[in-house]
């Protein structure tokens, strides 16, 4: 692209005014001190470079390793052909490319990391000799004159270390680089022939260095000590050329036998490819010929007795004037390839971390010889200079921190320190006695939050299982449906068979437990008569000379102040009782002070906020509730004090507070039960309720009484729950339906001006909706029923329904027949005549006996807490509530309801017995 253009003439420009400095010593381009001032600052570069790729494991050593490399015929990320492709890889270091390209961030452990890891190596090394080349191989040096290979040696020849001395000069890591760029690219790509035709000049000025040494030190024998690192190096490129050699044979091979298109977008693609592809083999022949010639010495001792004979073999035949006359070149490389060279020594021996390949020299025996060792020693010293490279690395980027640390170390030695220090203990102790005072009540709020979300987890786990949970227990839902049925029971996930609650078996209980205190009670007596026995036994007759040896010396003494005196001289344990209460008393004190103490140190760091713990601030009563997340435009409306929340089984006092769009709700006492009016068990741990209920869907407001005083507010909601609230007094309930009426967004409310059940019942025409039968009769009496007071959250309020048959002895019934209905004209007590006339002459004859106000007719309710529960104690919870009820046990089986027509004929005969139904009957099956 174009941006690639003008920023590769931007890098030739500024590499031509470094170059010409050099090469002028000053006289042209850049001055002398930036020229080399900007070419130390690349040799810096390649070092890092260096130093990161071997510290994330693609150092020369480890390229050695063949089975990392990838087998695959297209590489994963590039999709390159046997190597990664980075053809379209810009110049210049831009290693935020490379990242995006690997795709680090994704989730890959193991193999798919490293791929990547290798191929952000790749790029960086591509990108650093890519920068480099503009220096080292400038436009405007003739290559083919002896002054541009002359200013390239001299550039890379530089042995000034950056990053330690483990690198060697400079010319060392651009070979490192090389070798990686030659282990994982295309090999039929551009770059990887780039690579190799670099690589071969770098080889040159290697073996150029390695005789410029030799021939001032005169000597020749391999991998001696001052030569050593170039040897190895030599090394490491005749045995890299030998696997590319042998990825381009195999790549070979699939570009020929496969069809231009699996690979290539067209023909023409594949035949530049295939031309590449023979110039790098060329390349590459090149390369390990050069060594070859230039350094024979280093691969006889390094290579194996068969490899080496294998190699020089090959590489002898192709040189042979009578070979080069009959084959052409492509053929003569073709010939290459298929040598015994380099159709052998492909594996590799594991030798704890580190990988030999098979034609190094490790005491192979081949015709009767021995190898060396030297080769494995070879490959041991380049696995400890990457080890040291990485050391070096390391060490260097800790420098500015070791530095850092010692500055602070002697700053921290000053005496403006040591006070501050001073000081930050101080801070550190107030702080740290707030802490412990405010630890205690954060962890009760942590632990209270974590038993809420247990219970909530508890909760999604049951209803997750229900649906395969084949043995479940029910309960009679809080809701209705909309037609004010109870049809749908609930889960029951505390089941309790009340087994303990048997009438027979309590009453068993209570002659045993009357048995045992009698038992104990005769058991005490006899003790208290055997000590009063022994007591008597120790008593001493009465002597009145003991009286004479006691005269009183203060005649105006008292004798209640002489018995005093007494018995301070001869109770002995007196004093050090008192004594040790007062030491008590004293300890207690100062316990108490040192609390003290420490609440007023901690009162002085008030920005301790103990909302950050979950309480209340003081200083808003109704902090409570802005933990609810408030709607927009929401605003505080009133507040009501001492409100209780009436349920069926038990009442909760607390706080009511209303705003224009919700009612919210926190307790301040703990939920008594209906019945015990004892507090309910709960957690310790589990905190007291705040409750909240949005005014958007709310539907119905109806008044109620509550202990017979119209004190009494229900509100139902559009999911048909119902919350009965109880005020203060009717003063308190009348205000709070007129805030919620008048300031406040309920927009499903029907409207509503009196709560009185009359006034209401009058409005809605609901006995004309009857009549036209646009309801059903359990819609009407349901109706009828709520406008009354009655309901499902007050058991000594609940809704009643009619007898309607009176024949449950016929095995068929008529329902045209008149005969089978009850007569709905009169109650239940007036319907039977022959007891009408009894309850009525029982009344008559309370003349006389009570006033005219307390006189009765009937001696029972038609609708009762006991009612309620007779007819529902088989379905919690109003088992749970019968046997409290009946003081922790079940009743009387011959007073439990069992029967229908049975409870019918009692309420027909019976003077004590006028009871209605409940709507249960109508809707439960």
């Amino acid at each position: 692209s174009e941006s690639v253009n003008v920023r590769n003439r931007a890098l030739k420009q500024s590499a031509r005014l470094v170059t010409q400095s050099i090469l002028s010593n000053g006289t042209e381009g850049l001055d002398m001190a930036s020229a080399v001032r900007q070419w130390r600052c690349l040799r810096h570069l390649t070092a890092v470079g260096v130093a990161v790729v071997t510290s994330n494991g693609f150092g020369v050593a480890e390229l050695f390793d063949y089975r990392n490399q990838d087998a695959s015929a297209v590489d994963g990320i590039t999709g390159g052909m046997y190597g990664i492709r980075l053809d379209n890889m810009v110049s210049g270091i831009n290693a935020f490319e490379a990242l995006a390209g690997a795709k680090l961030h994704s989730n890959t452990t193991g193999r798919k990391q490293r791929e990547r890891y290798r191929y952000v190596c790749v790029v960086l090394a591509s990108q650093i000799l890519t920068l480099l080349d503009a220096f080292i191989f400038p436009d405007n040096l003739d290559s083919s004159k002896a002054a541009s290979q002359l200013h390239g040696l001299a550039l890379v020849r530089s042995t000034e270390p950056r990053l330690g001395k483990s690198q060697g000069p400079l010319l060392a890591s651009l070979v490192r680089l090389s070798l990686i760029l030659l282990a994982y690219l295309e090999p039929s790509s551009v770059r990887f022939l780039q690579a190799c035709s670099r690589l071969r000049c770098f080889l040159h000025w290697t073996l150029e260095i390695i005789r410029e040494s030799v021939a001032l030190g005169g000597y020749s024998v391999a991998f001696h000590e001052l030569n050593a690192p170039l040897d190895r190096l030599v090394l490491a490129i005749v045995l890299q050329c030998h696997r590319a050699l042998s990825r381009c044979s195999v790549v070979l091979v699939e570009m020929e036998s496969s069809p231009w298109d699996k690979y290539f977008s067209d023909s023409e693609s594949r035949q530049k490819s295939h031309r590449r592809l023979f110039r790098a083999v060329l390349e590459l022949r090149e390369i390990v010929f050069a060594a070859y010639r230039g350094r024979n010495e280093v691969l006889r001792a390094a290579l194996s007795l068969q490899a080496h004979e294998a190699l020089a073999r090959g590489l002898e035949e192709m040189s042979s004037p009578k070979f080069l006359l009959k084959s052409s070149k492509e053929a003569s490389l073709r010939t290459f390839l298929k040598n015994d060279w380099m159709t052998s020594f492909h594996d590799v021996e594991a030798i704890g971390d580190m990988m030999i390949s098979e034609q190094v020299a490790n005491g192979q025996v081949y015709k009767n010889r021995t190898a060396t060792t030297i080769g494995r020693q070879a490959i041991t010293e380049l696995v400890s200079e990457n080890a040291a490279i990485v050391k070096e690395y390391s060490d260097l980027l800790g420098i500015p921190f070791n530095l850092y640390c010692e500055n602070q170390r002697r700053w921290a030695e000053t005496e403006a320190v040591r006070e501050r220090e001073f000081e930050g203990n101080e801070a550190v102790k107030k702080f740290a006695i707030k802490y412990r005072s405010d630890s205690v009540e954060g962890n009760k709020i942590l632990m209270a939050k974590f038993s809420l979300a247990m219970k909530r987890m508890l909760w999604i786990v049951r209803t997750s299982n229900d649906p395969w949970n084949p043995f479940k227990r029910w309960l009679f839902p809080s809701t209705t449906d909309t037609l004010y049925r109870r049809i749908l029971f609930a889960p029951n996930y505390y089941f309790n068979d009340h087994a303990d609650a048997c009438y027979e078996s309590t009453l068993g209980k209570e002659r045993d437990k009357i048995t045992q205190e009698e038992t104990r009670r005769k058991e005490k007596e006899r003790e208290m008569t055997e000590a009063l026995l022994r007591v008597g036994d120790a008593i001493v007759p009465y002597d009145e000379s003991a009286l004479e040896d006691f005269e009183d010396d203060d005649p105006e003494r008292t004798d209640d102040e002489i018995l005093i005196g007494w018995k301070s001289e001869n109770d002995g344990n007196s004093e050090s009782d008192n004594d040790n209460n007062g030491e008590q008393k004293f300890n207690s004190k100062d316990t108490e002070s040192v609390t003290l103490e420490s609440k007023s140190i901690g009162s002085e760091w008030d920005q301790f906020d103990d909302t950050d713990f979950g309480e209340n601030d003081d200083s808003d009563p109704d902090a409570w509730a802005k933990k609810f997340m408030w709607s927009e435009g929401e605003h505080f409306v009133q507040s009501f004090e001492s409100v209780v929340i009436v349920s069926l089984q038990s009442t909760m006092e607390g706080k009511l507070l209303l705003t224009t769009q919700n009612v919210y709700f926190h307790q301040t006492e703990d939920a008594l039960d209906v019945f015990t009016k004892q507090p309910v068990k709960r957690d310790d741990e589990s905190p007291r309720q705040d409750l909240q209920w949005k005014l958007s869907r709310l539907t119905d407001i109806h008044g109620r009484r509550y202990m017979l005083k119209a004190q009494g507010l229900e509100l139902f909601f559009a999911d048909m729950k119902g919350l009965f609230l109880k005020f203060g007094g009717m003063k308190e309930r009348d205000a709070f339906f007129s805030k919620l009426t008048s300031n406040c967004k309920a927009p499903l409310l029907r409207p509503m001006k009196s709560l009185n059940p009359r006034t209401v019942f009058k409005k809605t025409k609901l006995t004309d909706m009857w009549r036209k039968r646009k309801i059903s009769n359990f819609q009407y009496l349901m109706m009828l029923n709520l406008m009354a007071g009655r309901t499902f959250n007050d058991v000594t309020q609940y809704p009643v329904f009619p007898w309607v048959l009176c024949d449950y002895t016929s095995e068929t019934l008529d329902l045209s027949d008149h005969r089978i209905y009850r007569d709905l004209s009169k109650p239940v007590g007036a319907l039977n005549p022959d007891r009408l006339a009894q309850l009525i002459e029982r009344y008559n004859d309370l003349d006389g006996f009570v006033s005219e106000e307390e006189k009765f007719l009937y001696g029972s309710h038609y609708s009762s807490p006991g009612v309620v529960l007779h007819y529902l104690v088989r379905q919690e919870p109003y088992t749970s509530m019968h046997i409290a009820l009946q003081s922790g046990r079940f009743d009387c089986a011959d007073r439990m309801f069992h029967d229908v027509a049975g409870c019918w004929d009692s309420c027909m005969t019976s003077t004590s017995d006028v009871k209605e139904l409940t709507p249960e009957f109508f809707t439960c099956p």
